[in-house]
């Protein structure tokens, strides 16, 4: 009810200011949204993982880590948080690599004509090109989340930097 939240907002004490845990709930959120929609997309467009999606997820999965783990450090020693906050600015960095790289390897021409060697059929042609852009979109996605982490990061830094 309303008095119960009025009544938690009076009694909640924390040492981290409730616009700081908004903030970085809201950013932990915004992760996530961008994960989901990856895995709906891969469903609905029925789109096999390819060693781009894996590796693009490895590298998120190890960003999670670094936060969950800079998280933890934080509620006891939040100047210890920072390297944590960093590695998951830099997987990251390291997911951009990969979705430029899976994106130059997906239009690339030659290796398209090689794959596409023999197939004069437009079905096939057109499921070729459809594939393409389903990869595509599901890549995005998974670089947006990684953005989303590395804003995650920051927060973590700015939080470490505000409260150590």
């Amino acid at each position: 009810t309303q008095g119960d939240l009025d009544l938690l907002h009076r009694t909640f004490i924390t040492r981290i200011d409730r616009e700081d845990i908004n903030i970085l709930i809201n950013r932990v959120d915004h992760v996530f949204d961008y994960a989901a929609s990856a895995v709906r997309e891969i469903e609905l467009l029925d789109v096999a993982a390819d060693h781009w999606m894996t590796e693009m997820v490895a590298a998120l999965r190890e960003g999670a880590a670094a936060l969950t783990e800079g998280l933890e450090r934080f509620r006891e020693r939040p100047e210890q948080a920072e390297p944590f906050a960093t590695r998951a600015r830099q997987a990251e960095q390291d997911v951009e690599s990969l979705y430029r790289d899976a994106l130059a390897a997906l239009f690339a021409m030659d290796a398209s004509l090689d794959e596409l060697e023999g197939a004069n059929q437009p079905r096939v042609l057109v499921a070729f090109i459809f594939d393409r852009m389903k990869r595509r979109e599901v890549y995005r996605h998974l670089s947006n989340a990684a953005d989303r982490l590395a804003h995650v990061g920051e927060s973590l830094h700015d939080l470490s930097v505000k409260y150590a």
